[in-house]
């Protein structure tokens, strides 16, 4: 029998939370596994902590301080879930959809690859339903010299080995968790350092990371619109949008390159800054212009 605990993330965006539990709670799940939802409400003031109560009294409630982002509320989420015995965690978004046999395949993926290659982390891939784009899932870096430049691995009808991963769907056993610990407590939000700095932190502790084959679900693309790459924002908006938790806050982002990044750390750790600050520079320029 395994136990599962299923670890999301929500604010203020009720009904999407809602249709996310519904599809995970319409799970095919392989006999004797159970599953037990661990949500971090964090400051939702939409009421969506005390609806999912209501229409899903089995889901722990965990409720957060409104501060914590996606990073801090999945952390609360894995403390509480981690006072009880699992065998796997799944990290999914609250806006991410599971097509009825994911988790079974998640599983599948798993153990048909545990005997070759030991303890591993399973990604799953998702698809914008729009326009069917796979844009979430498992990553490759670029090179050796851009590190913490990735590409999303491509769909495969096998299972294939990754560097890292975006935090939409993972399954992580809990083996690598009392190896590795929970997501750092160093980051909120920020850009998916928590996600893809806990792959890093997996793949140096010797264990990897898989790409289960075909897609688990759907989720909505990020829209560049209104964050700091969104170019017709003045520059002290991307400015401020740049160095917000949600994004790349400094001191976040130095922890991040400096375990990362290799030699070439302040290099990448000021790249996003100094992108903004050119924008801005050129603007200038081309407004000075006679």
């Amino acid at each position: 029998m395994a136990r599962i605990a299923v670890l999301i993330t929500c604010f203020n965006r009720r009904d999407t939370t809602l249709a996310a539990l519904s599809a995970l709670f319409a799970q095919e799940l392989p006999p004797d596994n159970c599953l037990d939802v661990f949500l971090a409400d964090d400051g939702s003031t939409d009421g969506t902590g005390a609806t999912v109560q209501d229409r899903f009294p089995q889901v722990h409630v965990c409720q957060g301080t409104g501060f914590l982002y996606w990073n801090g509320a999945l952390r609360l989420a894995w403390e509480v879930a981690l006072k009880e015995d699992f065998n796997f965690y799944l990290w999914l978004n609250d806006d991410t959809f599971l097509n009825k046999d994911a988790l079974r395949l998640l599983l599948a993926t798993y153990i048909s690859l545990k005997a070759v290659h030991g303890e591993l982390i399973v990604v799953g891939t998702t698809r914008d339903p729009i326009t069917g784009v796979h844009n979430y899932g498992g990553l490759k870096r670029r090179s050796w010299l851009r590190r913490l430049r990735f590409d999303l691995i491509p769909l495969h009808d096998i299972p294939v080995c990754c560097d890292s991963m975006n935090g939409n769907c993972v399954l992580v056993p809990s083996s690598i968790v009392r190896h590795i610990g929970i997501l750092n407590a160093a980051f909120s939000h920020s850009m998916s350092m928590g996600d893809i700095d806990y792959g890093l932190r997996a793949t140096a502790a010797g264990f990897s990371i898989w790409v289960m084959p075909g897609h688990v679900g759907t989720c909505r693309s990020n829209s560049d619109a209104g964050t700091w790459r969104d170019t017709s924002l003045g520059i002290v908006q991307c400015w401020r949008k740049l160095r917000s938790p949600k994004t790349f806050a400094p001191r976040q982002r130095l922890v991040y390159v400096k375990a990362h990044a290799g030699m070439l750390w302040p290099i990448c750790w000021a790249s996003p800054y100094v992108s903004v600050l050119a924008r801005g520079m050129r603007r200038w320029f081309r407004r000075s212009e006679p």
